[in-house]
Protein backbone atom coordinates (compact mmCIF):
# COMPACT_ATOMS: atom_id res chain seq x y z
CA UNK A 1 0.00 0.00 0.00
CA UNK A 2 1.06 3.38 -1.23
CA UNK A 3 1.00 5.94 1.52
CA UNK A 4 -0.77 8.80 -0.39
CA UNK A 5 1.32 12.32 -1.35
CA UNK A 6 -0.02 14.32 1.81
CA UNK A 7 0.70 11.84 4.08
CA UNK A 8 4.61 11.67 2.72
CA UNK A 9 4.44 15.22 3.60
CA UNK A 10 3.30 15.38 7.08
CA UNK A 11 5.53 12.35 7.68
CA UNK A 12 8.44 13.92 6.45
CA UNK A 13 10.70 10.60 6.85
CA UNK A 14 10.16 10.36 10.39
CA UNK A 15 10.84 14.31 11.16
CA UNK A 16 7.51 15.74 10.79
CA UNK A 17 7.37 15.72 14.47
CA UNK A 18 9.68 17.72 15.25
CA UNK A 19 9.27 20.20 11.56
CA UNK A 20 5.49 21.26 12.15
CA UNK A 21 5.27 21.97 15.34
CA UNK A 22 8.75 24.55 14.80
CA UNK A 23 6.56 26.15 11.51
CA UNK A 24 3.57 27.15 14.13
CA UNK A 25 5.43 28.21 16.64
CA UNK A 26 7.17 30.52 14.08
CA UNK A 27 3.79 31.32 12.66
CA UNK A 28 2.69 31.92 16.03
CA UNK A 29 5.03 34.81 16.81
CA UNK A 30 4.60 36.43 13.34
CA UNK A 31 0.87 37.06 14.26
CA UNK A 32 1.00 37.68 17.56
CA UNK A 33 4.31 40.49 17.28
CA UNK A 34 2.25 42.94 15.12
CA UNK A 35 -0.44 42.39 18.01
CA UNK A 36 1.59 42.99 20.50
CA UNK A 37 3.37 46.01 19.15
CA UNK A 38 -0.02 47.65 18.02
CA UNK A 39 -1.08 46.87 22.16
CA UNK A 40 1.69 48.78 23.76
CA UNK A 41 1.32 51.58 21.37
CA UNK A 42 -2.31 52.15 22.36
CA UNK A 43 -1.49 51.91 25.90
CA UNK A 44 1.92 54.38 25.48
CA UNK A 45 -0.39 56.78 23.47
CA UNK A 46 -3.15 56.76 26.45
CA UNK A 47 -0.95 57.24 29.30
CA UNK A 48 0.65 60.15 27.45
CA UNK A 49 -2.91 61.73 26.37
CA UNK A 50 -3.76 61.43 30.11
CA UNK A 51 -0.26 63.06 31.52
CA UNK A 52 -1.06 65.67 29.00
CA UNK A 53 -4.46 66.29 30.15
CA UNK A 54 -3.35 66.47 33.73
CA UNK A 55 0.21 68.32 33.32
CA UNK A 56 -0.66 72.21 34.54
CA UNK A 57 1.99 74.50 33.17
CA UNK A 58 4.28 76.14 35.59
CA UNK A 59 4.48 80.25 36.23
CA UNK A 60 6.87 80.33 33.48
CA UNK A 61 4.92 78.70 31.32
CA UNK A 62 6.61 75.34 30.96
CA UNK A 63 5.11 72.36 31.40
CA UNK A 64 6.59 68.68 31.89
CA UNK A 65 6.44 68.62 27.78
CA UNK A 66 8.24 71.77 27.37
CA UNK A 67 7.81 75.48 26.69
CA UNK A 68 4.15 76.20 26.64
CA UNK A 69 4.83 79.74 25.07
CA UNK A 70 7.99 81.58 23.80
CA UNK A 71 10.30 82.95 26.68
CA UNK A 72 9.63 87.01 27.54
CA UNK A 73 12.45 88.70 26.31
CA UNK A 74 14.87 90.18 29.03
CA UNK A 75 14.45 94.49 30.31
Amino acid sequence: MNPSPLTELLHLHGYGIYVWPAYAAMLAGMLAEPWLIHRRMARARALARQQWRTTEPDDDGASAWGPTRAPQELP
